[in-house]
């Protein structure tokens, strides 16, 4: 894929699957041997859907209102984008999450992400939101 191509794939992604959490969605753009490490934590591509329903239900609203970063290697099909998460938890709570996540894309498909997040503030659910499920 070459780089505009695979940052508009992405961006798409990013607003179908993690911003309005259409879990239907994931086959567009993920492989079936998807592999996701997120803060450590190995998930595969069921896992990674399992993630987005618990997502649902302990979230109001996610946002990403900019990418700081977007970066593409053609050559190894590699991509790396830095933003901040804007939450709003189905309890009221809001804050906010850094996060720098790596993905590997193969015939046109993500094949693995590997993700880093940090909350600006200590919040434990903000902690685990990037790997619960």
């Amino acid at each position: 894929m070459r780089k505009t191509e695979a940052i508009f794939f992405i961006k798409q992604m990013y607003q179908e699957v993690l911003i309005q959490l259409d879990i239907e969605k994931v086959e567009t753009y993920f492989s079936s041997d998807y592999q996701q490490v997120t803060d450590g934590k190995v998930s595969s591509l069921d896992e990674f859907k399992k993630h987005l329903s618990t997502l649902k239900v302990m979230t109001k609203q996610l946002d990403i209102p900019a990418f700081h970063d977007m970066l593409f290697d053609e050559e190894t099909q590699q991509g790396c984008f830095r933003y901040t998460v804007h939450v709003e938890l189905s309890t009221g709570d809001h804050g906010l999450i850094d996060v720098m996540a790596l993905f590997t894309l193969l015939d046109g498909r993500i094949i693995r992400c590997d993700e880093l997040t940090r909350p600006h503030e200590k919040n434990k659910t903000l902690e685990q939101l990037g790997h619960i499920s």
